[in-house]
C-alpha cells in the first residue's frame, strides 16, 4: 500500500497565512487592551498605597505593595506576549504584503530619546 504525500497548494498556504495574520492581530489587540487595564489597576493601587503611606498605615501598605508587585508582574507577562505577537504580525505582513513593520518598544523609545 502506498502512502500519498500531502502537499499544500500555494493558495491554501496563502489562505492559512492570512488566517494566521488575522488571529495574531486579534490576540495582539486583546493583549494591548489587557495591558491598558492593568496600567489603570496599577495607577489605582499606587494611589491607594500613597494614601496609606501618608496615613502611616503599615499593614495596608504591605498588602498594597504585594498587590502592586503581582499586577506589575502580570502586566510584564502580557507585554512580553504582546511583543511576541507583534513580531509574528510583522513577519506575516512582510511575507504576505511586502510591508516593512517596525516594532517600537519602551527600551527602543527610551534609547532614541537619549540620542
Amino acid at each position: 500500500m502506498r502512502t500519498a504525500k500531502l502537499s499544500r497548494s500555494p493558495a491554501k498556504t496563502l489562505l492559512s497565512k492570512r488566517f494566521s495574520l488575522l488571529d495574531n492581530e486579534r490576540k495582539l489587540k486583546k493583549a494591548c487592551e489587557q495591558i491598558l487595564q492593568l496600567n489603570h489597576k496599577m495607577d489605582d493601587m499606587q494611589f491607594r498605597y500613597t494614601k496609606a503611606k501618608q496615613a502611616n498605615h503599615r499593614s495596608f501598605r504591605y498588602n498594597l505593595r504585594l498587590r502592586l508587585a503581582v499586577i506589575e508582574g502580570l502586566r510584564n507577562m502580557y507585554y512580553d506576549y504582546a511583543h511576541h505577537k507583534a513580531e509574528a504580525v510583522a513577519d506575516l505582513r512582510r511575507e504576505l504584503f511586502g510591508e516593512e513593520v517596525e516594532i517600537i518598544s519602551e527600551e527602543m523609545s527610551d534609547s532614541e530619546m537619549e540620542d
